[in-house]
């Protein structure tokens, strides 16, 4: 089935799953029922707002672990012990696909202490910003989060469906944890390249969202999160793009994803993680 969304105004295709495997939910508001931690922020009716990553953390310091996290895995896929003249931006250059889908493989699952973040510090400004006691453990699964790198060559389709994270424990489950998303770009998020969200997408009732569950297929692949058709009768997105040293928080309930790499010849790699409210 094909799915046609427009972002920025500008058509964008998908394949989807059977027609059949959609449906809607029942007439309530997720984000009242379980609490969202966007709720009593200032930008809590549109569900997202761009911040300076000062005081929160050092790009700089980001981009130099995530290098070398990277460069590290690429050595162990590809065998290759020279690595020296390797730049996050020019990843694709290094990597042939069945090599890239080692990589993703182990990037998904990096924590903040492979990637030299001080946790704690982390943890206690995005705690003071939000009025909460966060952290990194998931208290309805139990599990403890990771941030996933999400790296995506450029004109590829290395991008997630149009979803919201919060269907993937409601799904399994029927509970949510209270919890706040964070996307940091790394590098290559500029023009058309960033993150496509759905203001206020986040107050919208269940039964006016059509879906997949929790592992839809797009694209013949096979996600880990839903697949999201329309919502309110809409299926438009408007993509946000951070500047180098500033970072995009924004509610779980919020619709988003489609995020394609539009450079013409650059790798875009952000970073995603969510922090729970500690119970």
């Amino acid at each position: 089935m094909e799915q046609q969304y427009l972002i920025d105004g500008r058509g964008f295709r998908v394949a989807m799953g059977e027609a059949s495997s959609l449906h809607r939910g029942a007439p309530e508001i997720l984000s009242d029922r379980f609490g969202d931690l966007a709720a009593p922020m200032a930008w809590s009716e549109q569900g997202y707002m761009v911040l300076a990553a000062d005081g929160f953390y050092d790009i700089e310091k980001v981009y130099a672990s995530t290098t070398e996290a990277v460069r590290r895995i690429l050595q162990e896929v590809t065998g290759r012990v020279d690595l020296s003249r390797f730049r996050l931006e020019r990843y694709h250059d290094f990597v042939t696909e069945p090599e890239h889908a080692q990589v993703i493989a182990r990037t998904r699952r990096l924590f903040p202490a492979d990637l030299g973040f001080d946790v704690g510090a982390v943890v206690e400004a995005f705690g003071s910003y939000l009025g909460a006691r966060l952290g990194f453990l998931n208290p309805v699964t139990g599990g403890e989060q990771w941030m996933i790198a999400r790296i995506n060559r450029p004109g590829s389709h290395d991008y997630n469906p149009v979803h919201k994270d919060i269907y993937e424990s409601f799904d399994r489950l029927g509970r949510i944890a209270r919890m706040i998303n964070v996307w940091i770009p790394v590098c290559g998020v500029h023009g058309a390249s960033g993150l496509p969200v759905s203001p206020g997408s986040h107050r919208i009732s269940e039964d006016r969202v059509l879906r997949t569950r929790s592992g839809g297929v797009m694209n013949g692949l096979q996600y880990s999160v839903n697949c999201i058709a329309e919502w309110d009768g809409r299926r438009d997105l408007e993509t946000i793009n951070p500047g180098r040293t500033e970072f995009l928080i924004f509610s779980s309930h919020l619709i988003h994803g489609l995020a394609k790499n539009y450079n013409p010849d650059e790798t875009r790699v952000s970073f995603e993680f969510r922090l729970y409210e500690q119970v």
